[in-house]
């Protein structure tokens, strides 16, 4: 077995004699969300990307409210591509997006895989389009510990899009360690798009995220800023998901549009789903409503709910667009307790590639964290008082936080130091640095990626340190190759982490919409080896990885298999 190993290390050197680079998508997705990498991500945001760069948003016959909630744009990003639609017509053109207020030639170039500027008319006209897509996936998964017998899985996925007039989605997954082949986890969605007053209608699962997360906010939150991008949350309103993750609403929903302003209202049902997938669980009453006026350089909206276990909020928060600076803040009321929260803050860019900014935040331990889901150093929003700074230059990126919590005492300080160091026009070297300190625990994070890209071939070489208890270490190297119809990665990994305090998460290339971010613990190596294949309207992707320990720990063998089609 080690002289295997020992091969196994040389072909991987002889790979990374080609170096790499992140895919494209993967650097666009970091910029729209903020995140500092990968890793701080979470299923649900990488299906949204994955499915946006199959599905682009059309945005010459979007309506505004469709705009908001693809959560590319912010709400008066949304409202200038509006104005400018109803001015001026179609936007034709990337360099034409970029004038329009709110944009500029970075963000452009981040957005534009999701995005379609097609048109049916001339210059100075708006068009309206009608086209249906329809999109199935299926996935098997089979693994293998040493010393115990082999365990599967399966997932399927359907939906069905009608541009400016509604979906159906509807998604199942049974996991590994089920009895059998029969579903544990299960969401489907209806959504219909109207015409006047009424602009949606949902039935089903559906995410709800307003303001800066204060009142309500389902689905996967950031716990902190890594980058100036993820001081100010993109609220997305009501939105309909196609994820198999169980962290969205059911009920039913509608949303009412006139003009500038945007009526939402929903009854979500706590512990249907738990109870409809065969748990135990009390079934509750969630309703909840928010009136926004979206104008083309400013916003303001109000959100409250209330829940049958014993919670209520009512939450105010707006935002304006002045030159090149950013203004937003929310304020919300526990209405149970009477506790009041409020997180503001400022972005100011003023020339391309520059940005600083600045983010406050002040949570009571009697405000209950409920649905809330706003930017936090802990784990929960409550009892928490903050401040947050970022600046980002050319090359540079760099955050430092500072928090207490008044009702426990002690504190956290958290810095971030992100770089991107162009060496030559195919070679680049990415260093990140991570420092904290939390109830006098301090942790420090050192990690570089050195890239390097020529034609179709891409190879990442990564150098991971970490100490908390102790030091940690892991290093790989992955070379890909990707045309228009054949990918092909393959990664070696080696690691020695000896306390699980230490672990190291890493996030895992895998098929679309299996997000895959292992934590490594223990010693040992790992290779894996992705393809994918298209014909036609289909798309076939392989994965197979394996896990080898240098202690106890029982190795693992894995495949996974994933078809999709485009009708």
């Amino acid at each position: 077995m080690r002289d295997f190993w020992r091969g196994a290390a040389a072909v991987a050197i002889c790979i990374m004699a080609y170096c790499s680079r992140l895919s494209a998508q993967d650097e666009h997705m970091l910029a729209l969300t903020g995140a500092e990498g990968i890793e701080e991500l979470d299923e649900s945001v990488t299906e949204k990307y994955e499915a946006l760069a199959r599905h682009p948003v059309k945005i010459n016959t979007a309506s505004l409210t469709s705009l908001v909630s693809c959560g590319l744009f912010t709400a008066f990003q949304a409202a200038a591509l509006d104005d400018w639609r109803r001015s001026s017509g179609d936007i034709l053109s990337l360099t034409e997006l970029g004038l329009i207020d709110g944009f500029n030639p970075a963000l452009v170039s981040h957005i534009a895989p999701y995005i379609d500027l097609s048109s049916k008319t001339g210059i100075g006209r708006s068009s309206t389009d009608h086209r249906s897509t329809d999109e199935a996936v299926a996935r098997l998964q089979r693994r293998r510990d040493e010393g115990s017998s082999a365990d599967s899985a399966w997932g399927f996925k359907y939906r069905h899009i009608s541009d400016n007039r509604g979906s159906i989605c509807a998604a199942v997954r049974s996991s590994y360690g089920q009895k059998g082949m029969s579903p544990d986890t299960w969401s489907a969605s209806g959504m219909i798009q109207g015409r006047g007053l009424i602009d949606r209608i949902i039935v089903g699962d559906f995410n709800a995220r307003f303001g800066q997360g204060l009142a309500m906010w389902s689905g996967f939150s950031m716990s902190g800023a890594g980058t100036v991008d993820a001081f100010c949350k993109r609220a997305t309103g009501i939105s309909p998901t196609w994820s198999y993750g169980a962290t969205s609403y059911r009920g039913a929903a509608a949303i009412l549009s006139r003009g500038r302003w945007t009526a939402s209202g929903m009854m979500a049902l706590p512990g249907l789903r738990t109870r409809m997938e065969g748990g135990r669980a009390d079934v509750g009453f969630l309703p909840a409503a928010d009136i926004s006026w979206l104008g083309k350089s400013s916003q303001f909206s109000l959100t409250g709910y209330a829940h049958s276990a014993g919670e209520a909020k009512i939450s105010a928060d707006a935002r304006l667009h002045v030159r090149s600076m950013d203004l937003y803040g929310e304020a919300a009321l526990d209405a149970v307790t009477g506790a009041v929260a409020g997180i503001g803050g400022m972005v100011w860019t003023p020339g391309w590639q520059h940005s600083f900014a600045i983010m406050a935040r002040a949570y009571p331990a009697s405000y209950s964290p409920g649905q809330a889901g706003s930017m936090r150093a802990g784990s929960k929003v409550t009892d928490e008082n903050g401040i947050t700074l970022g600046l980002r230059i050319p090359w540079l990126s760099l955050t430092s936080d500072f928090a207490v919590f008044p009702s426990r005492g002690g504190g956290q300080m958290k810095v971030v130091a992100l770089s991107d160091i162009p060496l030559s026009g195919n070679l680049a070297i990415a260093p990140r640095i991570t420092f904290r300190v939390k109830d006098r625990t301090s942790r420090t994070d050192l990690r570089a990626d050195c890239r390097w890209t020529s034609g179709p071939w891409n190879v990442t070489i990564r150098s991971n340190w970490l100490r908390q208890r102790a030091w940690a270490r892991l290093h790989y190297g992955e070379c890909g190759y990707r045309s228009v119809r054949i990918g092909l990665w393959m990664r070696a990994t080696t690691f020695r982490i000896d306390n699980w305090d230490d672990r190291i998460y890493v996030y895992e290339r895998d098929a679309p919409g299996s997000f895959n971010v292992p934590a490594y613990y223990g010693r040992g190596y790992a290779v894996s080896a992705v393809c994918s294949r298209k014909w036609g309207k289909g798309k076939l992707h392989l994965r197979a990885s394996a896990v080898h320990y240098t202690s106890d720990k029982p190795a693992r063998v894995e495949l996974r298999c994933q078809y999709s089609i485009q009708l």
